[in-house]
């Protein structure tokens, strides 16, 4: 679902890495993230068949953050039914955050 956009992002990261010292602090890492993460137009389900068929229209802060320092998102990982729920902690999906660059 997210190979186009993991490609074009990893061909940018190259080119990025090719010229220079890297700028974002994970310029071109690859990395999946669980399907709890809101990923704009991918399935998110958390793992739970209530949630089948959702896919948000927007990203959270922490996919945000990734994209923002370079991360490649190669896709989201399915979590086992009701996995998501077992910390007794929701957060809401947009945090403020800080992080340096």
């Amino acid at each position: 679902m997210l190979a186009d956009r993991a490609l074009a992002d990893a061909r940018q990261a190259e080119s990025e890495i090719g010229r220079g010292p890297i700028g974002r602090p994970l310029d071109g890492v690859s990395i999946a993230v669980n399907d709890r993460c809101w990923t704009q137009g991918v399935p998110t389900t958390t793992g739970m068949d209530i949630y089948q068929g959702f896919r948000p229209d927007r990203a959270n802060t922490g996919m945000l953050t990734l994209r923002d320092t370079g991360a490649v998102i190669l896709g989201t990982l399915q979590l086992s039914e009701g996995s998501a729920e077992l910390s007794g902690w929701h957060a809401p999906r947009d945090l403020p955050i800080a992080y340096r660059v």
